[in-house]
């Protein structure tokens, strides 16, 4: 009887946390902390100096961030939405010249910012949600070559599209735990290297972050 008991109390527990703020109506304001995996993909075209060369260079680190926003959750659970995000990145990625082999390209990506409009379905335990916007991302990108006594650097801010998916589920009333999965579409960028034979070095960015997240509605 006991064991049946607890269970039953337990089950009801659950099932309150569940319902929560999950399938309410109306406006609420959110706030969270987010923290994952970045992934930052770029193809590096180089020309000049009677060389042309097209390589691809991966960028990995790790992220925290914080995000806040509004939403409306309709009488059909459709949920619309708008947010800010603000990311602290550290990635750094490293290649080598494969025709000047004491030649190397660096590029580190930093801080981002953006603003996503959110569309989801407000179940009673998850809220999948589908997000897309603004991001804008701070690169610092060099490159050096010894043998031609080269050097060149930029760093830049880019402004890029943002598509990602994500899900959260209700662990107690106006607190859920998920995930999110983004890909961003950022510009190019070029800049030149100084010294005797000059190159000019164009780079195009793309970036991929999963992250878990922790998210307080009210």
């Amino acid at each position: 009887m006991k064991k049946i008991s607890l269970l039953a109390l337990s089950s009801a527990l659950v099932g309150a946390a569940f319902v929560g703020h999950a399938d309410d109506h109306g406006f609420k304001a959110f706030l969270g902390v987010d923290g994952g995996f970045v992934n930052t993909r770029s193809v590096v075209d180089k020309t000049g100096s009677g060389m042309s060369s097209t390589s691809d260079m991966a960028v990995t680190g790790g992220d925290v961030g914080l995000f806040v926003g509004v939403m409306h959750v309709f009488d059909n659970s459709i949920s619309l939405g708008l947010e800010g995000t603000a990311a602290w990145i550290g990635s750094t990625g490293r290649i080598q010249d494969l025709d000047q082999p004491r030649a190397m390209n660096v590029l580190q990506q930093k801080n981002a910012y953006g603003i996503n409009a959110l569309v989801g379905f407000a179940c009673p335990a998850m809220h999948p949600f589908i997000r897309m916007g603004w991001s804008n991302s701070k690169f610092d990108a060099s490159y050096s070559a010894e043998n031609l006594e080269g050097w060149g650097a930029r760093q830049v801010s880019k402004s890029g599209f943002l598509l990602g998916i994500g899900a959260d589920f209700c662990v107690y009333e106006g607190i859920y735990v998920g995930g999110s999965l983004d890909h961003t579409w950022y510009g190019n960028f070029s800049y030149e290297t100084d010294g005797s034979a000059p190159v000019n070095v164009k780079m195009s960015p793309e970036t991929d972050k999963l992250t878990v997240r922790l998210k307080f509605v009210f």
